[in-house]
């Protein structure tokens, strides 16, 4: 069972980094998408592929890992092949989208994620729904 050897770190630079556990002396990826610190990171529990953050800089991103599905990967949580844990994932071009479009700049501080629907609260207390498409 190699599915939880795998962890999502992310960094105050706004990327992220896939981890392999068992060679922990390198990232297996890097994928840059905030313009600065990351709040939260959180995969959706129905769509293991889609990873979803949230960040300093006023964006609530979609990581589509659906567009990875192509290269293989290793037994996720309930049998599922998942594309995360696959080691071409560095090799491969990462569907990323801003769910609250480019407009927004105050900081998004936490989210939650629920069957696509997303609810997120920044500064200012200020809060914001959503519903990803990628269905």
């Amino acid at each position: 069972k190699q599915w939880y050897q795998r962890r999502v770190r992310a960094r105050s630079d706004g990327s992220l980094l896939i981890w392999d556990m068992r060679s922990s002396a390198f990232p297996l990826a890097t994928f840059a998408g905030h313009a600065s610190a990351i709040w939260e990171v959180q995969f959706e529990k129905e769509r293991s592929d889609n990873l979803y953050t949230c960040s300093e800089d006023g964006q609530l991103l979609l990581w589509n890992g659906a567009a990875l599905s192509g290269v293989g990967g290793v037994l996720g949580g309930g049998g599922k092949v998942s594309p995360w844990l696959t080691p071409e994932i560095s090799h491969q071009k990462m569907d990323v989208f801003n769910l609250l479009g480019s407009d927004n700049k105050l900081s998004i501080n936490s989210f939650d994620v629920l069957r696509g629907r997303v609810i997120c609260g920044g500064e200012r207390q200020t809060l914001f729904c959503s519903e990803s498409s990628d269905e």
